[in-house]
């Protein structure tokens, strides 16, 4: 979950300690879209993981 929010939410905010370079365009923050969006399965995998092992 901190690698969805951090590398697909966060890295894409005008934070000053964030460098900007290369410039951001619309194909670079796609690909900010794709990565958190397959973040979101190993977050839903592991929610599921320990889930199951607590009702155990």
């Amino acid at each position: 979950m901190l690698q969805g929010l951090g590398g697909g939410v966060l890295s894409v905010l005008p934070l000053p300690f964030l460098p900007f370079e290369p410039a951001q365009t619309l194909h670079h923050y796609s690909f900010h879209v794709i990565y958190t969006l397959t973040q979101i399965p190993l977050v839903v995998l592991t929610y599921a993981s320990t889930r199951t092992r607590s009702l155990s």
